[in-house]
């Protein structure tokens, strides 16, 4: 749900930039003055580096994952890959941060609803990445 509202969040900026982009060129384009009109070719060409540069880095924010061998001790549990299932469980439960879930056993989490051994697996396996695990 989380990584949906942060998608969401940055399609907008990505929207909005682009309007702001497309305004500038709007206006450019009603000037005939040589001199204004220098200024605002500048100006929309550092428009749309900026806005460029915002839609690559929203683009990239929704990919990252910390890479293996990192800390992750104290991140969010959204910010790993785990299933949508294992991520609605967390939330309905209060897990947030990963050392929230370390906490947990396997019993723990198979007790919780909508909680399989298929979503077991798959957390063990993201873990196990990062040379974590679940509780004994």
């Amino acid at each position: 749900m989380k990584q949906e509202i942060r998608t969401a969040r940055h399609e907008y900026l990505k929207a909005t930039a682009k309007r702001y982009s497309t305004f500038a060129r709007d206006l450019m384009d009603q000037y005939e003055d040589p001199e204004n009109s220098e200024f605002l070719k500048n100006y929309l060409k550092e428009i749309d580096r900026v806005t460029d540069e915002l839609c690559t880095t929203l683009d990239d924010m929704g990919k990252e994952t910390p890479e293996p061998g990192t800390d992750i001790t104290y991140r969010n549990v959204d910010e790993l890959p785990f299933p949508a299932r294992c991520q609605n469980v967390f939330e309905a439960k209060g897990i947030r941060l990963i050392t929230q879930l370390l906490t947990r056993s396997e019993k723990d989490l198979l007790y919780y609803e909508h909680f399989g051994p298929t979503s077991l697996r798959a957390v063990k396996e993201i873990l196990g990445r990062y040379g974590l695990s679940l509780r004994e």
